[in-house]
């Protein structure tokens, strides 16, 4: 189906197909039917090949391929305007995603190494002095580092309550180290994330305003270029006259 898809394409466009407007989907489009086409290939070649290592190695490589044409579901970001400004909101955003994940991961770390290193300070002065305590939470949550990290960013998304996290530290080391959870708590909850989220929501809203004069403009641009019914380069008076009253023109200037 595709291919013949594509086949008409082409009678109908010639060599303008590979250079109209939207040829990055043509070229997608093209590259994902010869995947297929060499999946398709590969499967027959199972076939007549005797060797079973050969076979395993060409029936992965065909899923490999299978797993490329899923790449056509970007296909539906060209369909409409307000998906293709979401999208582009969402990659303007991924910077900012990148440096907010980072300083999150940096603030637990710190924390985490601190929790571990009170968890293993307790353990050894319960030791010490044969003092028999069920340790079991506390080195649940806190046992190592990256289980200590893994626990505090599970306290932080909702993954786990923070009740769950601070309940073993006051009941077996301090009441006073799990204030120092609350305040911990507090700062990352509180201030940390409703700062990332002001990030990314500015980062929104100016991405937004840049897409919706980008799509104007681009609007513009595949208008003109239909009115051009000569191909001159050019739109003349008489051309836009004559498509004026046409329901592309009238809502491009009602946009406007």
């Amino acid at each position: 189906f595709f291919v013949i898809d594509i086949g008409l394409r082409i009678f109908a466009f010639r060599s303008k197909y590979f250079s109209m407007w939207g040829c990055g989907w043509h070229w997608l489009d093209m590259i994902l039917v010869i995947v297929q086409a060499v999946e398709e290939c590969l499967f027959l070649a199972t076939g007549t090949v005797e060797s079973p290592k050969s076979q395993r190695w060409l029936i992965r490589v065909a899923r490999v391929l299978r797993v490329l044409r899923s790449v056509r579901i970007f296909r539906l970001v060209n369909l409409t305007d307000s998906l293709r400004l979401l999208v582009s909101c969402l990659v303007h955003s991924s910077a900012s995603f990148c440096w907010a994940v980072t300083l999150i991961l940096l603030i637990l770390y710190v924390f985490g190494i601190t929790w571990t290193h009170i968890t293993v300070y307790e353990r050894i002065q319960w030791q010490l002095h044969d003092v028999v305590k069920d340790t079991m939470l506390l080195e649940k949550w806190y046992g190592t580092v990256p289980r200590a990290v893994l626990s505090l960013f599970q306290g932080v998304t909702g993954g786990v309550s923070w009740d769950e996290l601070v309940r073993p530290i006051i009941d077996l080391c301090s009441p006073w180290l799990g204030f120092v959870f609350f305040l911990y708590s507090a700062f990352v909850i509180i201030a940390v994330m409703n700062v990332v989220t002001a990030t990314f929501v500015q980062n929104a809203i100016e991405r937004h305003g840049q897409a919706k004069e980008l799509q104007k403009m681009t609007r513009a641009a595949r208008l003109f270029k239909t009115l051009d019914v000569d191909d001159s380069g050019s739109v003349s008076y008489a051309e836009l006259e004559r498509h004026l009253g046409t329901k592309e023109v009238v809502d491009f200037f009602e946009s406007i």
